[in-house]
């Protein structure tokens, strides 16, 4: 499975010292685990909102929030990322918005997605790190 981060995710994710690592990580987690109000949530349109443990030893809950699109057995793309502490949730505006990105990522073929590579707007996470 192909896993990418959008290019604004990959902005607060360096801000937020979220590695590759900790994503690679919780993506294991997530595919593990079922929708089961723990820590994954289902937003519809293959949105997810997932808890990352991005403050050294005060766990996920304390953490930051990201929002993901997922096609099953297909690709994965880290879309949003956020602060607990910043801010609670998204708007349902913002996330009429990231349904519509989702739907139009996930909908993407190889050759398009390369394309969006190429241009800067996706990178791929890198699991071996």
């Amino acid at each position: 499975m192909k896993c990418y981060k959008a290019k604004k995710f990959a902005h607060e994710a360096k801000k937020l010292k979220v590695t590759d690592k900790l994503l690679s990580d919780t993506l294991v987690h997530f595919l593990e685990t079922g929708d089961d109000g723990g820590q994954r949530y289902s937003l519809g349109a293959g949105l997810y909102k997932l808890r990352l443990a991005t403050n050294e030893g005060q766990g996920k809950s304390a953490g930051s929030r990201t929002i993901l699109a997922y096609k099953t057995d297909s690709r994965v793309i880290w879309l949003h990322l956020f602060a607990k502490n910043d801010k609670g949730n998204i708007s349902t505006t913002e996330l009429k918005k990231l349904k519509s990105l989702a739907d139009i990522l996930l909908g993407l073929s190889a050759n398009e997605m390369a394309r969006l590579i190429k241009l800067g707007e996706l990178c791929e996470v890198d699991e071996h790190v």
